[in-house]
C-alpha cells in the first residue's frame, strides 16, 4: 500500500499512518502486523452516531468508486470503527442511515462497534 496513493483518492489527509514491522508502542518489541492509514474524527460529543458517521459518509462517497478499486487491486481491507462512551448510563442513539450501510458494502467494509460506559 502507498500512504500517498491512498490520500490522493480519499482526498483527505490521515490522521495516522503506520508500515508493517513499526513497533506498536515506542520501546517495546512488539512489531506492527500490518500497514496502515487511519482517519479519525475525534472524540465529539453527541447523542447521535449518525452525525458522526455522516461527516464520513460524505468524505467518502465521492471517491468511492475509485477507493473500491484502489482497494481490491493491492487485496486491501477497510474497516470502519465506531467508538462510544456513555457517561452516567446516557444511552446515544446508534443509528446509521440506508446510504452509509451501502458505502460500507460497496466497500466491502464491516462495522466495529465499541461500547464504554464511564460513570463520574
Amino acid at each position: 500500500m502507498n500512504h500517498g496513493e491512498l490520500t490522493n483518492i480519499i482526498g483527505v489527509e490521515p490522521t495516522l499512518v503506520w508500515f508493517k514491522g513499526d513497533d506498536t508502542l515506542q520501546g517495546t518489541h512488539v512489531k506492527k502486523k500490518e500497514t496502515g492509514w487511519e482517519y479519525s474524527t475525534g472524540f465529539r460529543p453527541t447523542f447521535l452516531v449518525d452525525e458522526i458517521v455522516s461527516e464520513v459518509y460524505q468524505l467518502l462517497k465521492p471517491s468511492s468508486k475509485e477507493l473500491s478499486k484502489y482497494l481490491q487491486e493491492h487485496d486491501l481491507k477497510l474497516k470502519f470503527f465506531v467508538v462510544i462512551e456513555m457517561t452516567n448510563d446516557i444511552k446515544p442513539g446508534l443509528y446509521f442511515s440506508a446510504k452509509f450501510i451501502q458505502l460500507a458494502a460497496e466497500l466491502n467494509a464491516p462495522v466495529d462497534i465499541d461500547l464504554y460506559s464511564i460513570n463520574d
